[in-house]
């Protein structure tokens, strides 16, 4: 992210983190404080964030001027393992609530189930939507990953949460001022509070420790779902981000291993 910029900010620069989101805009005035609740995992509506990132978007600008803040502005960037990553775009995004055939008011990510569970399962699809969607269907970790893997309109739909880390970054672009880790989410944060100049306050650091020890774990039961050459095409898909990682954070390297529950012939392209 960069300090005091904005569509860059979150939507590129920035690995889906609503936290900090919500801490940037507040410290910049871009969210009144009254409508943030700590004590809240949503704490404020997502299309209130879509509306705050739309209307301050480096995109309006020209391109020389854009240019130019990305040099010259402070620029932050937290990190996770890939292969965590996506997991975290299952568990969120597809396995907390099942497919519904209720479509009222923007059901949570009720368009990529669809899209998912038409894919993977046609003739299954065909008598569900029959039906007019009168059963609810949880979505497989294995379902998610095949859909992920066959198809590119997950990029089509430009959602951060399934998008590889340099399509969202552009690390190899971009020259980053910091790079923060999941890991050490609260420690990293401190330094991107101390560069906006505020506090903690609007920070839900509680999710993201305990999301941080146990993820892996979580991972690694979820990808034991996979044959072989699924893990071998995941890798293939992500390997380019995977590098970087690795690069950022060279004590992390093979992790890919043991989330994935491989062996050691099966490694990087």
């Amino acid at each position: 992210m960069m300090l005091r910029l904005s569509s860059a900010l979150f939507q590129r620069l920035l690995v889906g983190c609503t936290n900090l989101k919500v801490l940037y805009f507040v410290a910049q005035g871009l969210l009144p404080p009254e409508l943030i609740d700590t004590s809240s995992h949503k704490r404020v509506k997502d299309n209130l964030i879509k509306e705050v990132v739309a209307s301050n978007s480096l995109t309006d600008l020209p391109k020389e001027t854009s240019d130019t803040l990305i040099k010259d502005y402070y620029k932050f960037v937290m990190y996770r393992h890939p292969l965590e990553r996506l997991v975290s775009a299952y568990r969120s995004k597809v396995r907390r609530r099942p497919l519904s055939g209720i479509d009222d008011e923007q059901p949570h990510y009720n368009w990529l189930k669809k899209k998912i569970y038409k894919h993977t399962h046609p003739e299954e699809y065909k008598e569900w939507f029959k039906g007019a969607g009168s059963r609810d269907v949880d979505i497989s970790f294995r379902d998610f990953i095949t859909y992920w893997l066959e198809n590119d309109h997950y990029r089509t739909q430009h959602d951060e949460h399934l998008m590889p880390i340099f399509d969202l970054c552009a690390p190899c672009n971009v020259r980053y001022d910091y790079y923060g880790h999941f890991e050490t989410f609260e420690q990293d944060a401190r330094v991107l509070v101390e560069q906006i100049g505020t506090d903690m306050t609007y920070l839900r650091k509680e999710y993201y420790n305990q999301e941080s020890n146990r993820t892996s774990f979580i991972a690694l039961n979820l990808y034991m779902e996979l044959s072989d050459k699924q893990k071998t095409a995941v890798l293939e898909r992500l390997s380019q981000d995977i590098d970087f990682y690795y690069h950022l954070f060279p004590y992390k390297r093979d992790s890919h291993k043991f989330i994935l529950d491989i062996t050691k012939d099966l490694s990087l392209p």
